[in-house]
């Protein structure tokens, strides 16, 4: 999920750049408990991706 989510982050593997979508697939990660899904919304928080404002607190939630 979060491979896929960094594809369509980046517009890699001949995917559409897509930075919401990309946020999808992290948070899908996360809810699973997937680590990699978790720092991948606390990058999201820390570099304000998808129009999210950027949020440490939002980012450090990910991160416990």
């Amino acid at each position: 999920m979060v491979q896929y989510g960094q594809a369509l982050e980046v517009g890699r593997g001949g995917r559409a750049k897509n930075e919401e979508q990309a946020v999808e697939w992290y948070q899908k990660a996360a809810d699973l408990g997937d680590t990699w899904g978790m720092i991948a919304m606390s990058g999201v928080y820390e570099r304000g991706l998808a129009k999210r404002p950027k949020d440490e607190f939002q980012r450090g939630t990910w991160l416990h």
